[in-house]
């Protein structure tokens, strides 16, 4: 008599909702599944921040709840959005607050997302007319082409004080608009600009930066600076008068009498290139 086949286990696969959520079953696409079987009414009632009013969910980030109607999650294939990959959308209720200069939103925060180029494309035209909000906290979005649209806004906004647009995936066309953005702005006092491509575009941010008159603090950590970029960003600094910090940690800079330069440049702590 032939063995009873053993059942295989499901396989697992980790999440980041937390230990009593972290191994979920891997979908079965023999089955037609597209997603992992998730416990929705065990999650709701553990993690209720993680779902609005109506029980859409939103996402295992640790969002302010009462961004939720900004937002819709829509998923892989979706046909009326015609997706490549599940994500975050913007409801008319943000575009809408941000051309109506809603009093509660100095701080416009919509980082970790992961917003795609058009979400970001929306968010931005709507900010063209709005005169209220003073600081963007968009890291971890992806704003390459949108992020040359935030650059020209900025060129003649003269609310927004502070960005970070830190890990949004940006490219030369983004780079260089920001480095024309960073020579005629005055508003602007805090960048985070870490974690994009910066690559041989960065001389274009140094020109902007060299007669720049408004920004106190540079981060371009992680930026993909060679020695030779370092070097524009050193003679940048010759010229500008303003700027008391500069970070740039984890690019590839090799010169040490240049580091050391960066780090004492006109006898103030502007921060260093490692």
């Amino acid at each position: 008599m032939p063995e009873p086949e053993k059942k295989k286990k499901p396989i697992m696969v980790p999440n980041d909702l937390g230990p009593q959520f972290s191994r979920i079953e891997k979908p079965d696409p023999t089955k037609g599944q597209t997603v992992g079987k998730t416990p929705w009414n065990e999650l709701l009632v553990a993690k209720p921040h993680l779902f609005d009013s109506a029980g859409q969910f939103h996402g295992p980030g640790k969002y302010d709840p009462t961004t939720h109607e900004w937002f819709t999650f829509a998923y892989k294939g979706q046909t009326d959005a015609k997706l490549d990959r599940s994500c975050y959308m913007v409801t008319e209720k943000l575009l809408s607050d941000l051309r109506n200069n809603a009093p509660h939103i100095k701080v416009l925060d919509i980082a970790n997302r992961q917003l795609i180029d058009i979400e970001m494309l929306k968010i931005f035209e709507a900010l063209e007319t709005n005169t209220t909000v003073v600081e963007l906290k968009l890291a971890h979005n992806d704003a390459d082409e949108a992020g040359v649209e935030l650059a020209e806004l900025l060129k003649t906004n003269t609310t927004i004080a502070k960005v970070d647009i830190s890990s949004n995936d940006m490219h030369t066309k983004a780079i260089s608009a920001w480095g024309e953005m960073l020579a005629v702005n005055t508003t602007l006092r805090e960048l985070n600009f870490a974690n994009n491509f910066c690559r041989d575009e960065i001389k274009d941010i140094a020109a902007g930066l060299a007669v720049n008159k408004g920004l106190l603090t540079l981060n371009l950590n992680v930026s993909q600076i060679d020695d030779t970029g370092a070097l524009h960003l050193k003679e940048a600094l010759v010229s500008n008068a303003t700027l008391t910090l500069l970070t740039g940690f984890n690019n590839p800079i090799v010169n040490k009498e240049l580091r050391k330069w960066l780090k004492t440049a006109r006898g103030t702590p502007t921060g260093s290139l490692m």
